[in-house]
């Protein structure tokens, strides 16, 4: 089925957090929305949300909102947003006409990233998106913004600083994991919109054989 390469990368972040996914077609701006926030350390999924979001495009700006968000989730002083419901928008002519869209968590920790087309594929059998590869440390819930993360995630790693205990029990509170293709891999597949084509896929009793996405010696 046809299916889109996407790289997702936060743009504040150093060294360089970045994420390779690939997406079945069909996937609305709610399904990526979920999407990101699985293959990174966010919170807001399957209905949800914690804070606002918005995917920003070159000529409009998709905005949802929820009565659970924060109440320091804000709206951007001085712009103008078209809100629209990203449950019922899908997002293939937008990746295939912009080619880059900009999205925007947590107006109080302001974590914006960057999602852009690498390429359009018609061999990808599974109904559910998958990780490619990646690579960084992805923030948790709640952490402070970029600043806020570095502090955080350098009094994680280092187990004989004063604020590691309290970053621990802190990471523990907001979920946080240290990147792990497979763990995430195994949460993606609850996130499906298509069905899986197992017609088309080399595989004995579910178990992958071969293929170019999700690799031998997985199950679907």
């Amino acid at each position: 089925m046809k299916a889109y390469i996407v790289h997702i990368e936060f743009d504040d972040l150093q060294p360089t957090v970045w994420r390779q996914v690939v997406l079945p077609y069909g996937a609305t701006f709610r399904r990526l929305h979920e999407t990101i926030q699985l293959v990174n350390n966010f919170d807001s999924v399957f209905g949800q949300d914690k804070h606002l979001y918005a995917f920003e495009l070159p000529d409009e700006k998709l905005l949802v909102t929820n009565d659970s968000a924060d109440d320091d989730a804000l709206l951007p002083a001085g712009q103008a947003w078209t809100v629209r419901n990203p449950s019922r928008i899908k997002i293939d002519a937008f990746l295939e006409k912009y080619r880059q869209l900009k999205y925007t968590y947590d107006f109080g920790d302001d974590w914006k990233l960057s999602v852009r087309l690498e390429r359009i594929v018609d061999d990808y059998h599974f109904g559910y998106p998958t990780l490619l590869a990646g690579a960084g440390e992805a923030p948790p819930e709640d952490v402070g913004g970029p600043d806020g993360f570095r502090t955080f995630l350098m009094r994680y790693l280092d187990d004989l600083s004063i604020g590691h205990r309290k970053a621990v029990e802190f990471a523990e509170r907001m979920n946080f994991w240290l990147y792990d293709p497979v763990r995430i891999n195994d949460i993606l597949k609850s996130v499906k919109w298509q069905k899986t084509q197992w017609d088309k896929i080399d595989h004995v009793n579910f178990e992958i054989l071969r293929d170019p996405y999700r690799g031998p010696g997985r199950s679907g």
